[in-house]
């Protein structure tokens, strides 16, 4: 006699208060008699709640639970646009895609149709979007593509040298015809690539570190991005950029540093020269170092007298 299939949805509503998430823990497969079900655990919490996202790849399965065998409501096209229902499965999985291996889980989403189910979530990418350019990050790697066409636009392979970085989201900021792009690598030491992006000829003008973010666009036209030490009080790497000519004017490494102007168009660095110079008085202190005084003046570098600086 053939053994029987059925097809078996056990379903076991648990809601208890748990991180102030809710669990819900679900039990769903198609089953043969006998034999044990796989208990999942469903939360209400998504990392994309709040968010826009997209498929970044091309045929990515809408199912109807979250399963891999589970039926396929719906095929989505590479960039379509989705929402999150902030519902996800706990446990994470990997999957091969374009020869690496991604890790992620199951996020239950909606289309702009409106059609809800559960997709992987490495499949998954937040974007964030001006008029109809449209910037995302893909593990190591940035994307600016303009959505009407849905074409790239600009790639970068390798955003950050460090050893395992991902892009957990990206920031925009709109200064006249430029964007100003931070792809976040989700950890505050990694320091903030910065990509300056020519709206009009949808291109890339620049591209540099801002570990501080303190100042960043300057009334008169500039971005100042000081690249530091994350073990050290001291700046390692002073960029301008200007707007007006549309590249970096200056890139220096320096020591110490005063911002206190940046707003006027003033910028004041200094650089050691030691601890004898011939017609300066003594140094009083062991921590006393001379230095060389610079200012920069609305693109325009001045040397300036020598001060003693404090060695920290």
């Amino acid at each position: 006699m053939k053994k029987q299939v059925f097809l078996s949805f056990v379903i076991i509503l648990t809601f208890f208060s748990c991180n102030k998430k809710t669990i819900e823990k679900i039990e769903l497969k198609e089953l043969e008699k006998d034999e044990i079900t796989t208990e999942i655990k469903i939360i209400t919490d998504s990392k994309f709640k709040n968010t826009n996202m997209l498929s970044w790849v091309e045929q990515l399965r809408l199912r109807e639970k979250p399963d891999l065998n589970s039926d396929t409501i719906k095929v989505l096209k590479q960039g379509e646009e989705l929402f999150s229902l902030n519902k996800s499965v706990s446990e994470k999985f990997k999957i091969e895609i374009r020869g690496k291996q991604i890790e992620g889980n199951w996020e239950y989403i909606k289309t702009k149709d409106e059609i809800a189910g559960w997709v992987f979530s490495g499949c998954l990418a937040k974007y964030k979007k001006y008029n109809n350019i449209r910037v995302y990050g893909i593990e190591n790697e940035l994307y600016i593509e303009d959505a009407a066409e849905n074409e790239i636009i600009y790639k970068d392979d390798n955003v950050s040298m460090d050893e395992a970085p991902v892009i957990t989201d990206v920031e925009i900021v709109n200064n006249k015809n430029f964007l100003i792009i931070y792809p976040d690598l989700g950890y505050p030491d990694s320091g903030f690539p910065v990509y300056i992006f020519n709206i009009t000829d949808k291109k890339i003008s620049g591209k540099f570190l801002d570990n501080e973010k303190k100042i960043g666009i300057t009334a008169d036209g500039y971005y100042i991005a000081f690249d530091s030490d994350i073990y050290s009080i001291m700046f390692n790497q002073i960029t301008i950029f200007s707007f007006i000519e549309e590249r970096i004017i200056f890139k220096e490494t320096v020591t110490y540093c005063n911002y206190d102007n940046w707003d006027k168009g003033i910028l004041r660095y200094k650089e050691p020269l030691g601890t004898e110079i011939k017609g300066k008085p003594k140094l009083t202190k062991f921590s006393e170092e001379y230095g060389q005084l610079y200012t920069w003046d609305n693109g325009i570098i001045k040397k300036e007298g020598v001060e003693v600086i404090i060695v920290q």
